[in-house]
């Protein structure tokens, strides 16, 4: 018995599989570039950094840093109320222009916020309704209430401060705190007031 012959593809047959193999793998490709382009819309936009200048770094090397296109007339200092270091904050969260902490290697710094390099105005802390627009905020990490701030933290402060007054030529007087108990709006009872005001009111 003579065997089966094997069916010849013929050449019409092959060229439809070509073109809906060429179709299949176009529309895939497209699906995928779409797929792409859709998340990349939705997905949300890069989290901006705050810039560290660490206690090594001198303010006085951060002066193009702190320039301003915007007259500022005032500087608003106060505590944050919180425990901890800003080593995971991220610069959107930050509603002052500047804050000092202690990093968890005990070097104190100074973090630069997007609010400061957009040159726009502060945002007032918890428990206080509004700030002056033309007014620089400045919140040192801690609860100074219950505890003192590091040494390092009050020098970068008045470091940060004293260069701030000379290039926006804000007086002592221009710089403030408020003495308003167990609440971010104030500087804290423990915070070395004296001390300060003898680096800033000049």
């Amino acid at each position: 018995m003579a065997g089966k012959a094997a069916s010849i593809p013929s050449s019409r047959s092959t060229a439809s599989d070509s073109r809906r193999n060429f179709f299949v793998l176009a529309a895939l490709a497209g699906s995928l570039t779409l797929t792409g382009l859709g998340l990349k819309v939705l997905s949300p936009p890069p989290v901006s950094a705050p810039e560290r200048l660490f206690s090594t770094q001198p303010i006085a090397q951060a002066t193009p840093v702190l320039n301003a296109q915007k007259a500022w007339k005032s500087i608003y200092v106060r505590q944050s109320k919180t425990a901890g270091d800003t080593s995971m904050i991220a610069g959107d969260e930050i509603t002052d222009h500047f804050m000092i902490t202690t990093a968890p290697n005990g070097e104190c710094e100074v973090l630069i916020s997007p609010r400061w390099k957009s040159q726009v105005a502060a945002l007032p802390p918890r428990g206080a309704k509004s700030l002056p627009a033309d007014c620089i905020s400045i919140c040192l990490v801690g609860d100074f209430d219950r505890g003192q701030p590091a040494y390092g933290q009050v020098q970068r402060l008045a470091e940060l401060v004293n260069s701030l007054q000379a290039q926006h030529r804000i007086p002592g007087q221009g710089v403030f705190w408020m003495n308003v108990g167990d609440s971010p709006v104030g500087i804290g009872k423990r915070f070395p007031v004296e001390e300060f005001r003898k680096r800033v009111m000049r």
